[in-house]
């Protein structure tokens, strides 16, 4: 993980190589795919990005070096079996022709639901757009082949509840569209990571750290706490189911009715969880002793 925090004068940062100051963050994607390629990671690694960076001039970058992407887009138009269509179209197409596949579970708002993917190969053609000596301008890039995956959330009734619609070029015999669109859920996931992080429990935003280096030192620690909340939401071994109920009896709050669980619940629970182990720590004492102490210091308070 890279955490890039951009003050007034500078980026202060975890990786070897930071960002220049004036670097827009959509223009930090490329040299990190250069970077990563460098690693000589035992895998191929697919760069999971929203829809911000879909941009067909990247997506023709990206491409023509070997970087494999998985990007969330809006409708454009594409070639598909030689014909001109539009992806909301071809959407539309594999849904009335029953082109729809169970994938596995989800969950959405903490309920568990079905994934569904369809899945169509296209063809990226039209010009991108370039700011070239000031001026926007339309240029001319070499076609793509993409595999397009629409992938779908779908309660028990059959609503729709959230639609995504995917651009990869991973080959399709390392990969199947169940796969690419579980990879983007995860990705999709990851948004609750953030409001964990900045509103829902560690409260960021009223941090108040003067400097850009001690407000990156706690994000990261804060990070590593909102990372061990998500790998136990994830789990479905008994030991974490156990230990999240324990969490959240721990955290006092109330879920509502069929949620077992949320991020905050779990993350204010693990904060009283690791208080109490230190206070155990500390004090040496057991649950039998603290139980005396408590009958002790009550029977001496009198009601006036």
């Amino acid at each position: 993980m890279q955490v890039h925090v951009k003050t007034g004068d500078a980026v202060h940062s975890t990786a070897e190589h930071p960002p220049a100051h004036d670097d827009h963050h959509l223009d930090q994607l490329e040299p990190t795919m250069d970077e990563v390629a460098q690693w000589e990671l035992p895998r191929r690694v697919v760069h999971v990005i929203d829809r911000e960076a879909d941009s067909l001039g990247r997506l023709r970058s990206w491409h023509a070096k070997g970087h494999l992407f998985l990007v969330r887009c809006d409708d454009r138009r594409v070639r598909c079996e030689g014909r001109s269509v539009l992806l909301s179209e071809l959407n539309d197409e594999l849904d009335s022709q029953c082109e729809y596949a169970d994938a596995g579970k989800a969950l959405y708002h903490g309920k568990k639901v079905q994934r569904q993917v369809a899945e169509k190969t296209v063809t990226l053609y039209r010009p991108h757009s370039e700011v070239i000596d000031g001026e926007k301008k339309a240029v001319t890039g070499e076609p793509i082949e993409v595999r397009t995956v629409f992938v779908r959330l779908v309660d028990a009734d059959g609503w729709i509840l959230a639609e995504w619609t995917l651009l990869t070029n991973v080959p399709a015999d390392q990969a199947n569209a169940s796969d690419v669109g579980r990879w983007y859920y995860f990705r999709w996931r990851i948004e609750s990571f953030f409001k964990l992080l900045k509103s829902h429990g560690q409260e960021l935003e009223y941090w108040q750290q003067e400097s850009g280096e001690a407000i990156t030192k706690r994000l990261l620690m804060a990070s590593m706490a909102c990372v061990l909340v998500k790998q136990l939401e994830a789990s479905e071994s008994a030991s974490a189911i156990k230990f999240r109920r324990h969490l959240i009896r721990l955290s006092g709050r109330r879920m509502k009715r069929g949620v077992e669980f949320t991020g905050p619940a779990l993350l204010a629970g693990y904060g009283i969880h690791l208080t109490m182990l230190d206070f155990l720590i500390e004090t040496e004492m057991t649950t039998d002793e603290l139980r005396q102490l408590e009958k002790a210091a009550l029977s001496e308070v009198r009601l006036v």
